[in-house]
């Protein structure tokens, strides 16, 4: 690995990462706006959103590819690596992660939100569905009561 791990290399890689930051922050920014657009009830906008990061996730699995030449042997490339820049090549990694916890934390809270409102709407259905139930046989035993119309006309 170390051939590949010329000054070109190294600059190709901190790239890479960087650009890998970007597209995380930018997730993390959908993230916060898909949180408030569920909240909000405001499902337009939560498609836009979601096909936003669809975009950005397709970027970040094209980033992925090119970082596999790198990732397959880690520890032999940070080991090559000057020591400035496997300090920052560890930063960026780090607030890399940072980024992920916390988009996967609002995920799992979004999915809990949408989770709760579904519950509440099937039991809004479920009474609604009782109610014209009992509705249509009150219905049906008032008018089982009266002579139809027709009967007084003569």
């Amino acid at each position: 690995m170390k051939a590949v791990l010329n000054e070109q290399s190294v600059s190709h890689l901190l790239k890479l990462l960087n650009d890998q930051l970007e597209l995380y922050r930018a997730l993390r920014r959908l993230s916060d706006a898909q949180r408030a657009s569920i909240a909000e009830d405001r499902s337009e906008e939560l498609l836009t959103i979601l096909r936003e990061r669809q975009t950005l996730i397709l970027s970040l699995a094209r980033l992925n590819e090119e970082l596999g030449v790198y990732r397959r042997n880690w520890e032999e490339v940070q080991s090559w690596l000057p020591p400035q820049q496997r300090a920052d090549a560890s930063r960026l990694l780090d607030e890399i992660n940072e980024q992920l916890r916390s988009i996967l934390y609002n995920d799992r809270q979004d999915s809990e939100m949408l989770s709760a409102r579904k519950h509440a709407v099937a039991g809004e259905l479920r009474t609604l569905s009782g109610n014209l139930r009992v509705h249509g046989a009150y219905a049906g035993a008032t008018t089982a009561d009266k002579p139809a119309t027709s009967e007084f006309q003569g």
